[in-house]
């Protein structure tokens, strides 16, 4: 799957914001339900985000040590048209606070994008972010059947 936006849309990325703000924009702000989620601290945590990777619109992203999870859906107020918001006037804060030029259209907006499980899983235990999961000798007494 390629990076969400493609890197069509990052080559035509503008480099300053132009007084038409949104205009030629195509909505990049709307299509993306973005969560703040937390670093992965163990396998539990690791193997939860490896989950959601086994979705084809679900990515994980990192942008300033920050971690995010990203579901490409359109929102459901945005004119298939005219790809301007259907609900502007009431629009929540959340869409009210989100604009040029910290947005999609002008700005990179990940470091790290991941759209593939192991490809997240090999980040975590070469930047050790957790420590790959070990045995202690206890816990693997747990889990041996033993033959009398």
């Amino acid at each position: 799957m390629d990076p969400i936006p493609s890197e069509s849309v990052f080559k035509k990325r503008e480099k300053s914001v132009s007084n038409d703000k949104c205009a030629d924009c195509n909505s990049l702000c709307c299509h993306d339900l973005v969560m703040a989620i937390d670093m992965p601290k163990d396998i539990d945590d690791l193997n939860s985000l490896i989950w959601y990777l086994h979705f084809e619109s679900s990515f994980i992203f990192i942008n300033d040590n920050v971690w995010y999870h990203m579901i490409r859906s359109k929102c459901r107020f945005l004119s298939k048209g005219t790809k301007l918001c259907g609900n502007y006037e009431k629009r929540i804060d959340k869409c009210r606070e989100h604009k040029p030029p910290n947005c999609e259209r002008y700005e990179n907006w990940y470091d790290v994008l991941f759209d593939d499980p192991y490809k997240l899983e090999e980040y975590v235990y070469e930047n050790k972010i957790i420590k790959e999961k070990s045995f202690t000798k206890s816990s693997n007494k747990k889990n041996v059947k033993k033959n009398k």
